[in-house]
């Protein structure tokens, strides 16, 4: 684990710690409902899910609710340990696995991967050996549902900068390391490391009395 992951390990497991999130986010219940609702269970319990950065768990939760045989993966020991508490009794849980997903031999492909909100918290470079990594986990037609921040949210150009679009930013997640995307440079990321894009939206939404504006594109992959 290189430099830039061991500090943002120290934020998120501090994150993860304050604020346990129990219920999956919208947008992965959106993916799912769009992609799998009329599939017959009996087939969806034959396929295999993976949630890399699982945090407590709560799309980890979706997966395992459509009845997929699901495997998650963190690098926070903690969060780890949040979700196998969280998720216990699941009959189709496989596993959680805890550490890093480039570095990890699952010896299996996936036809469902989620990498919802942590593919950013790297520089561009490292977005994209991990996406060539998570490209040959992906079974040839399976689906990726990945979210990236964009160039409108709130946290964009707050802190230090450290490449073109990739700061250490310095408020509620002081140190840790985010990258933004236009929606052309999440695309062509997409593309280059071997996707192939079939759907995608916008998310905004404002919080603490609409100070903050959080702004994400999500993307519906295969390859």
């Amino acid at each position: 684990m290189n430099k830039m992951d061991e500090q943002n390990k120290s934020v998120w497991k501090n994150v993860i710690e304050n604020t346990v999130m129990l219920y999956p986010a919208e947008s992965v219940a959106r993916f799912l409902g769009r992609n799998y609702s009329k599939i017959d269970r009996a087939v969806i319990s034959e396929m295999k899910a993976l949630d890399i950065g699982t945090g407590s768990g709560r799309n980890l939760k979706a997966l395992l609710d459509y009845g997929f045989q699901s495997y998650g993966i963190d690098y926070i020991a903690d969060a780890c340990n949040i979700a196998k508490n969280n998720l216990q009794g699941y009959k189709n849980l496989k596993e959680i696995y805890c550490g890093n997903f480039t570095e990890y031999n699952f010896n299996m492909e996936f036809d469902v991967i989620l990498i919802f909100g942590v593919i950013f918290l790297r520089d561009v470079k490292s977005i994209t050996n991990d996406l060539l990594v998570i490209n040959k986990l992906l079974k040839s037609n399976g689906k990726m549902f990945i979210n990236f921040r964009t160039t409108y949210d709130y946290l964009y150009q707050t802190g230090q900068k450290i490449d073109d679009n990739t700061f250490i930013l310095e408020n509620e997640y002081k140190d840790a390391v985010y990258s933004f995307f236009n929606l052309d440079e999440a695309k062509e990321l997409l593309i280059n490391t071997g996707f192939k894009i079939e759907n995608i939206e916008r998310e905004d939404y404002y919080k603490d009395n609409l100070h903050k504006h959080n702004s994400w594109w999500m993307l519906q992959v295969t390859k």
